[in-house]
């Protein structure tokens, strides 16, 4: 009798001498494989899954393996595996012999479709036999209900930079049941903003908002962060004590340092400039450690300078127009070119951080105007919420479209800081009238912290407050008012 290539998956059964058993082993062997009785002929054929004879299994096969060789399944649910060779060459899944070690937990069909039981796990083996040698493969099936939920939580989603919080991961099925044992990976809307590792420890990079994502199985869950700098990194200098001597520190408070005697400082890198001590209204330039100090700009009075972005010029007040108003004036780095405009103000003056324009206030009105003081437009009518605080300064926000700045509203006692568009817009009050008397002076060019004075321990101290409201660190702690015009370090 001759003996058909695929010996193994095609059985004559012409010879009526084949005993019984023979013959039903045969028989329960199609049955367990799918095989289809071809509509005519003596012969047992395997076919595929479309109709198709089975291609034998080619006789240079070394190996097989199972793709994928680990997989998850839900009870209920089917997977494909595929039967390859030692190349990765794709071989006809029909022509193995297929099985599964747990079939409580898994079963697979004579063409490698995995279908999910119940909860465990189970071993699917395929073999094929190349002449006398048997090969093997096998993968591993877990079968586990479904991801239906991924739900992230921290202990903290508002973080300084150089800190760390580690995600908590809450799997659920449909049930409300918590899975366990599932793999979960990470990312970060803007890994410039803040990472996260594959264990779900969140980094913040730099100030902004970011949203990190979880996902398992193909469910997703998301937690929002908060990123502000660590105000360490930030240096503040400004005005203290009433004989008014300048002092430097950290934006956490720390290294407190003495510079020289003055007030009203601006420093752009290594270049500061101060207005004298008690009664002496002149400017000085120094070294931000207070060496090389020098007479700078005389024949004032002068007040309150403030850099430009390049540090070239700087804004101030020179002279007096009456009732505590002065003009507003423009001076270059090295004191010369001098010019003073016609435009007074009771508030200090504040050069934009991106562009030429000059932002002041006159009465109960809030003004900008180009640093040749020509095209002056006005911001906003403070008059309907009371009055500015003659002593504080105006701050723009580090693009140029906001500004911050304190105003007393009509019946109450201390003052409130607020925003407003540089087009008028978006008026928006950032402290409640609780008597803190929040004077504004400078934001930071993160956009992440504002500087400002509170009597909110009782005297004047210099504060750090986040733009958000939600951080706040008082820098300073004396027994008399402290924080003479604090300004940060560009």
């Amino acid at each position: 009798m001759d003996v058909p290539a695929f010996l193994s998956h095609t059985t004559m059964i012409q010879n009526p001498r084949l005993p019984f058993a023979l013959v039903a082993a045969v028989a329960l062997l199609a049955a367990c494989q799918d095989l289809t009785r071809p509509a005519s002929g003596p012969e047992l054929e395997l076919r595929d899954n479309k109709g198709r004879i089975c291609p034998s299994i080619p006789k240079t096969t070394k190996s097989i393996a199972l793709v994928p060789s680990t997989l998850t399944v839900a009870p209920g649910t089917t997977r494909q595996l595929s039967l390859v060779d030692q190349s990765g060459a794709t071989l006809a899944n029909c022509a193995a012999t297929w099985s599964s070690s747990s079939g409580l937990q898994a079963t697979v069909s004579a063409l490698g479709v995995v279908s999910g039981v119940s909860v465990g796990q189970s071993t699917i083996s395929a073999g094929i036999a190349i002449g006398r040698t048997r090969l093997v493969a096998t993968a591993l099936v877990t079968v586990a209900r479904p991801v239906a939920s991924v739900t992230l939580s921290a202990a903290n989603t508002r973080l300084l930079t150089d800190s760390t919080s580690q995600l908590t991961v809450v799997i659920k099925d449909g049930s409300g049941t918590t899975l366990t044992g599932r793999t979960v990976a990470y990312t970060s809307s803007d890994a410039t903003i803040a990472t996260v590792s594959a264990t779900g420890l969140v980094a913040p990079l730099r100030a902004g908002a970011v949203t990190i994502t979880a996902t398992s199985e193909g469910v997703a869950g998301s937690l929002g962060f908060t990123m502000y700098l660590n105000p360490a990194t930030l240096g503040i200098v400004y005005g203290r004590g009433s004989d008014l001597q300048l002092h430097s520190m950290r934006g956490d408070g720390s290294l407190v340092r003495y510079i020289a005697p003055g007030v009203h400082p601006t420093q752009v890198g290594s270049t500061l400039v101060a207005r004298g001590a008690l009664n002496d209204n002149n400017f000085y330039t120094m070294d931000p450690t207070g060496a090389n100090r020098r007479l700078l700009l005389g024949g004032g009075p002068n007040y309150v300078p403030h850099f430009n972005p390049t540090g070239n010029r700087f804004v101030h007040l020179r002279g007096d127009c009456g009732s505590n108003n002065h003009p507003i004036a423009v001076t270059n780095v090295d004191g010369t070119g001098t010019i003073v405009s016609a435009q007074c103000t009771t508030l200090r003056p504040q050069w934009a951080p991106v562009s030429d324009r000059i932002a002041f206030g006159r009465g109960n009105k809030l003004y900008v105007m180009g640093s040749d003081f020509t095209n002056v437009q006005q911001v906003l009518d403070v008059a309907p919420l009371g009055s500015f605080n003659f002593e504080s300064g105006l701050a723009w926000s580090p693009d140029g479209t906001r500004l911050l700045f304190s105003a007393r509203p009509t019946g109450e006692a201390a003052y409130s800081l607020y925003l407003v568009n540089v087009d008028g817009t978006g008026l928006t009050r950032l402290t409640p009238g609780d008597g803190y008397g929040d004077i504004a002076f400078d934001w930071s060019l993160q956009g992440d912290w504002l500087l400002i004075t509170s009597r909110r321990t009782g005297n004047d101290q210099i504060w750090l407050r986040s733009l958000d409201g939600f951080m706040s660190f008082q820098l300073t702690n004396a027994t008399i008012p402290e924080g003479h015009d604090p300004r940060f370090i560009r």
